[in-house]
């Protein structure tokens, strides 16, 4: 059974703006994407962001969001109590770096929401997020009161909600195929599983935040690394293995996603 909680919401946004470095979340936070794509930075994992991605992080939290695209999200601002909507009614700012003031995180989060969570398919939480938005631009004498109620009701739904956003098997079975064979590509994959190709990737790219293409040729970059460091087989070798149509054309992904060419990588080891 959940902890006794009456939170203090202090900040609700609807933005494209992220600050790009590393910062800490001086209280708890919500951050639901309504569109676009970037990462979640936080323990040293990045976690996709697509639309319908909720990540909870607690007070404390170090982490950095990335994105090459414009994400548009709602962020929630909130502590789990009242104590301090009297002394700091006003937004903070994230804190730069690894660590915040212990005074603005309070000491006492109930277990249930003392860890970091990240919900795929979180789309439950879009009309009460969007509640308490509106309820933020158009104050009543009622909206402090509004904006807890329902922050505290989305806080128990993402509890029963987690664990249930699991990957698609689909996704599970192309990343076992990809590792089993890295010469496989979008079309084989679609022909080995019954599947349109543009389907396939469409999946894939809405859970994992990547093309399927580009997801291959990560795979396919970071074991040709392995075998280049840790191998005596030929680029050519490697380049076959790895699914590379040539030995320049591996020589032109390794130098472009290290910056270094495969004859300088494999001399340095």
């Amino acid at each position: 059974m959940i902890s006794v909680i009456d939170p203090f919401v202090r900040y609700v946004s609807k933005s494209t703006y992220f600050i790009d470095a590393k910062v800490v979340a001086p209280d708890c936070r919500i951050l639901y994407i309504i569109s676009g794509n970037g990462s979640f930075e936080a323990g040293g994992t990045e976690y996709p962001l697509t639309s319908g991605v909720l990540v909870y992080y607690p007070a404390g939290t170090p982490y950095q969001i990335h994105s090459n695209q414009d994400l548009l999200f709602y962020t929630l601002n909130f502590d789990l109590s009242q104590d301090f909507s009297k002394k700091y009614p006003t937004p903070f700012s994230p804190r730069r770096g690894d660590v915040c003031d212990k005074l603005l995180l309070g000491d006492s989060h109930p277990r249930e929401l003392s860890s970091f969570m990240y919900l795929r398919h979180a789309q439950f939480a879009d009309q009460i997020i969007g509640r308490i938005y509106e309820e933020s631009i158009r104050p009543t004498d009622y909206s402090a009161m509004t904006m807890s109620a329902c922050i505290k009701l989305l806080l128990i739904d993402i509890l029963k909600n987690q664990g249930k956003t699991k990957k698609p098997p689909l996704v599970s079975r192309i990343k076992e195929l990809v590792t089993e064979d890295l010469c496989c590509n979008n079309l084989r994959l679609a022909k080995l599983l019954g599947y349109h190709p543009y389907y396939l990737n469409e999946v894939f790219s809405r859970e994992e935040g990547i093309s399927l293409h580009k997801y291959i040729m990560k795979e396919r970059i970071a074991r040709a690394r392995e075998l280049i460091t840790s191998s005596n087989n030929t680029l050519s070798e490697i380049a076959e293995q790895c699914g590379f149509s040539s030995q320049s054309h591996l020589s032109r992904c390794i130098n472009a996603e290290y910056g270094i060419t495969p004859s300088k990588m494999r001399k340095i080891q």
